[in-house]
């Protein structure tokens, strides 16, 4: 047998297996010992042939068999490709979602994206669907947009920081005396541009000009001319014509003309310190009640905000002295002696007084009755917020009788326990009500006081329908003005609240009550806001074309669940009608 020891097991059927990659062709002896270094040795083709199978190729080349595999390829990505060696080249189909590719393939092209070709069940690839990245719309896409992104696909993704965007609908303009500033886009999410109001000065109205805060003069649009009376309640910080003794609340009242021209001609001052009397002063009023008026002292001046009633007979303003309000004041127009003297029948004392209890002075709330019959006083009591006494008035005989002092001025001696002292002020229309101050008796000097005496009997729930704009002082050691907006339906409930944060939802509760018997024309309102409680017990003011024009009311406990419980805290509230 001819061979090398060295051999490895099989002979040339080693050499056999490198040459083909279709398996091993087992040869018998006489064949091992026909090949040469080239391989099998031939004369022709079919000396080959035995060599041969569906896979691998066999010819004759130079005596010597050449061996050449059978590629299988069909130019199909979605098809796995091999040889059998009886079935030749076989095409299995891969599996469904393979990837290959037909045309574009997971690529963006413009700004639509080519999702990836894949091949079907059948072995062909299929060409992706294509997605145009368009720009979405609707609420919640500010601040982000539709982009083709290489090797993802559609996006979302952030418009660059400063982008315009618009929050809330308010966005670089103008609505109801309101600048909206520019709402930005930053890290994908637009930010409010904040808001200002729209500021105006003396006798100006701010409003809106396109998109711009504008202003606007106020003339006299309405006809409210004639001669008035000034009552005011604030900090002494609030001008040099009372002096300035920090701390203190103090209270002064004028008698001032208004002029047709916008002129105020000042006729006097009484204070509760005295002091510098203003020179004169100045006002504007638009057609819807705003008012504005200012009393100028040597080298000062005192601004007042607020609105005339609709009967055109009282007004009630804020204070400000430094852009900051400072005190409340109340204007009411003079009226012949003829009306002063219809003052009488059952008035609600409804205000802030500096009572004298136990030999003690102090700021405290009222809410009582007094009766005025001819003219003299006939009865009456009234309760003390901070300590919830009820104080009997005292009928001395002869009773107390009011006194006149000129056109619809007023004044008559209240005796209480261990207080006697004087109300004085004016009668408004029809001795339907009175805006009094205490005075020091025996002195023109008046105490920190606020007071109404309004007619009990002079409206029914519906005419209390409307909205209303509100002035609260509140008083500890010094005076403190809470503004607040409030709509009553006439049918017992409050339809809208708010003062500052605090707003009446759906899940609130606002009722309003008044009272149809005893005191008649009274009003009970009641807030519940969340842990905020709030009652309040007071009377409804003048009626003017069925609709109460305003109301005043103080602070009581928010439980008694009755137009007559015990007041509470130096609270007193005015409500103006809104147009």
């Amino acid at each position: 047998m001819k061979g090398s020891r060295n051999q490895p097991p099989g002979g040339f059927c080693a050499i056999i297996v490198a040459l083909l990659a279709g398996g091993c062709i087992q040869e018998s002896s006489t064949d091992r010992d026909a090949v040469g270094p080239a391989g099998p040795r031939c004369s022709r083709d079919g000396d080959c042939t035995k060599f041969a199978n569906a896979c691998n190729l066999s010819v004759c080349v130079n005596r010597a068999c050449e061996f050449e595999p059978v590629v299988c390829n069909d130019d199909n990505a979605c098809t796995n490709d091999r040889c059998d060696e009886v079935a030749g080249c076989v095409f299995e189909a891969r599996p469904v979602g393979s990837e290959c590719t037909l045309g574009e393939s997971e690529v963006c092209v413009g700004s639509s994206w080519h999702h990836k070709d894949a091949c079907d069940d059948a072995g062909h690839c299929v060409d992706g669907a294509v997605q145009a990245c368009l720009p979405e719309t609707g609420t919640g896409v500010a601040c982000l947009h539709n982009e083709c992104v290489s090797g993802v696909g559609c996006a979302r993704v952030a418009d660059r920081d400063g982008t315009s965007c618009v929050l809330g609908g308010r966005s670089d303009t103008c609505i109801e005396s309101v600048r909206y500033e520019s709402d930005a886009c930053g890290a994908g999410v637009c930010v409010d541009g904040g808001s200002t109001p729209c500021s105006a000065g003396y006798c100006e109205v701010a409003l809106c000009q396109g998109n711009e805060c504008a202003v606007e003069p106020i003339g006299v649009d309405i006809d409210i001319t004639g001669g008035w009376n000034l009552f005011e309640l604030g900090n002494a910080s609030s001008g040099a014509a009372v002096g300035v003794v920090t701390g203190a609340v103090i209270a002064t009242r004028t008698g001032i003309i208004l002029g047709a021209d916008g002129g105020v001609e000042v006729q006097g001052m009484l204070g509760t310190l005295g002091a510098v009397a203003p020179l004169n002063g100045s006002y504007c009023v638009a057609t819807d009640g705003s008012l504005q008026l200012a009393l100028h002292f040597a080298g000062s001046k005192r601004v007042m905000l607020g609105r005339v009633t609709r009967g055109r007979d009282l007004a009630v303003m804020t204070v400000a002295m430094a852009g900051a309000p400072d005190g409340i004041a109340v204007l009411v127009r003079n009226r012949e002696l003829s009306e002063a003297k219809l003052l009488g029948g059952t008035y609600r004392i409804v205000g802030l007084d500096n009572v004298v209890v136990e030999g003690s002075a102090h700021i405290d709330a009222l809410l009582g009755s007094l009766t005025i019959t001819a003219q003299c006083i006939t009865g009456g009591s009234y309760d003390l917020g901070t300590t919830q006494t009820s104080v009997g008035l005292a009928l001395p005989n002869p009773p107390s009788c009011v006194e006149f002092g000129g056109l619809n001025a007023v004044s008559f001696d209240v005796r209480a326990t261990g207080d006697v002292h004087v109300w004085a002020g004016v009668v408004g229309t029809g001795g339907n009500y009175a805006v009094l101050q205490r005075f020091r008796v025996g002195e023109r000097i008046v105490e920190p006081s606020l007071l109404f005496l309004v007619r009990q009997g002079l409206a029914q729930p519906a005419a209390l329908a409307g909205d209303y704009a509100t002035t609260r002082v509140e008083i500890d050691d010094a005076v403190e003005l809470i503004q607040s907006d409030i709509a009553f339906d006439g049918l017992g409930s409050i339809t809208s609240f708010s003062e500052g944060d605090i707003v009446l939802g759906p899940s609130d509760v606002g009722t309003s009550f008044v009272a149809t018997s005893e005191p008649i024309g009274s009003l009970f309102t009641t807030l519940k806001i969340g842990a905020f409680e709030r009652t309040r017990v007071g009377q409804v003011g003048k009626v003017t074309a069925g609709k109460v024009d305003w109301f005043v009311d103080v602070g009581t406990l928010p439980d008694i669940g009755t137009s007559n419980g015990p007041v509470v805290g130096r609270t007193l509230q005015i409500g103006v009608r809104q147009p």
